[in-house]
């Protein structure tokens, strides 16, 4: 048996630790019910701050159950959230899918919402993903209010330079009085880091736009969270007006999701009208490749590339690594089966032509594949001795190395693929090198 508190509280283990406290996982043995400890130093406002916790009352939050205190520490016995922190997904998964980190979003906006409404109006200052929790069906609580903004009940304020670099609001570093807008700064980190993968590494830190990381990031988005990172009066000034720009953009989104399967569709019969003309105009001139029947169709599937080209076009400059990073974060490659499926019609189409006739073998040319020489290391520096096909544990992070002799001269990309064992397919960012 653990340690015992109160003759009611048995410790089990320690689920975190942080600048306001431990918290440890604990079971009220009276209640055999489990439930979460939050230790923190003893001051003269904690008390006043777990009074006001245990007033909030919101699905997004836990429920507070007990303050109690010892002679240096002070408790909070909280309601056990079982979940993953959104720290936790995005090292493991890397960025979140557009529609939910929107469903994330209208979640977090109506708990800070709630809390800037609520009687005391209190602004939680540290809104960062290791606060945000994601229970077991998918929903968000938000956790440790050790920053937490209040006024306590004598009407004077707690106040401090509170918050984390890179997540909170600049001005809550410059000694200023924080308001809700410093909340919805925080907001949009969250929300720039959910599309884009990167997490803020202090103040050297120059965050880009959303859309230098991910050109599939509809601009509308991107537009929305840089107005949350502006300057403090320049920003959303309310959850409201960031929850109107956001609920107008999935309107919109709605129709632009069908104005993306009508280019589709377009693009598709082009194709497939192309090819299939293509075809028959051969066969009819016997085969013959410089048969003047082949015009009309050579210029339908000109078209047809034009077309492609016009209607899912895409940003041509080239793209380069931002930013240095110790490990590569896979994200799910949208399109990837409707680009094979053009790629496949098209190589079927020039196939046949190549083949002639009734044979409905196909044939392609394969380009010479040249070995690339690589070394992996585990997160302690060791080198990694791996045959093909071997499998091998990883604890926190596995490093790739390249050597510069084995990369090809010039400017090439490259792009990581990862199959996991339920058949998902992830792949990395481009990365853009120049020998």
């Amino acid at each position: 048996m653990g340690e015992l508190l109160f003759d009611k509280y048995e410790k089990i283990k320690q689920l975190g630790q942080g600048g306001y406290g431990e918290v440890f996982l604990a079971r009220d043995i009276h209640l055999d019910k489990l439930c979460a400890i939050k230790f923190m130093e003893k001051k003269d406002d904690t008390e006043s701050e777990a009074k006001l916790l245990k007033e909030l009352k919101h699905d997004g939050l836990p429920l507070i159950y007990d303050y109690r205190e010892l002679p240096d520490k002070s408790l909070i016995v909280m309601e056990y959230v079982d979940g993953i922190s959104l720290r936790s997904y995005l090292d493991k998964r890397g960025t979140v899918p557009l529609g939910k980190a929107l469903e994330w979003m209208n979640e977090l906006m109506d708990i800070i919402g709630y809390l800037h409404a609520s009687r005391q109006s209190v602004i939680y200052r540290d809104l960062k993903p290791s606060n945000i929790m994601i229970t077991g069906s998918g929903h968000i609580k938000l956790i440790d209010f050790g920053a937490a903004f209040v006024k306590d009940y004598s009407g004077k304020s707690r106040e401090g330079s509170y918050g984390t670099d890179g997540y909170s609001a600049p001005e809550l570093f410059k000694g200023r009085i924080a308001k809700e807008s410093a909340d919805i700064y925080s907001l949009g980190a969250v929300f720039h880091e959910m599309l884009s993968g990167m997490c803020p590494s202090g103040g050297s830190y120059k965050r880009l736009p959303v859309r230098q990381y991910d050109k599939s990031c509809p601009k509308g988005i991107e537009r929305i969270i840089e107005k949350c990172l502006r300057e403090e009066d320049a920003r959303y000034q309310s959850i409201e007006a960031l929850r109107q720009d956001i609920n107008g953009y999935k309107r919109l989104g709605v129709n632009e999701e069908i104005m993306k399967l009508v280019r589709v569709f377009i693009i598709a019969a082009a194709y497939v009208t192309a090819l299939t003309s293509l075809y028959l105009a051969y066969v009819n001139a016997g085969y013959d490749i410089l048969s003047a029947k082949l015009k009309i169709p050579a210029v339908l599937l000109s078209s047809a590339v034009l077309i492609h080209m016009c209607l899912l076009r895409k940003d041509i400059r080239k793209r380069f690594l931002y930013k240095s990073e110790k490990s590569v974060r896979l994200t799910d490659k949208r399109n990837a089966g409707l680009i094979a499926a053009v790629f496949m019609l098209l190589g079927l189409g020039l196939g046949m032509l190549i083949k002639g006739g009734g044979n409905t073998g196909s044939a392609y040319a394969k380009e010479k594949e040249e070995m690339l020489w690589t070394e992996l290391r585990d997160d302690s520096e060791r080198k990694l001795l791996i045959k093909d096909e071997g499998v091998f544990k990883v604890n926190d992070r596995v490093r790739l190395e390249i050597p510069a002799n084995a990369l090809p001269d010039g400017s090439f990309t490259i792009l990581l693929t990862a199959l996991a064992d339920d058949g998902t397919r992830y792949v990395s960012r481009e990365y853009r090198i120049r020998k």
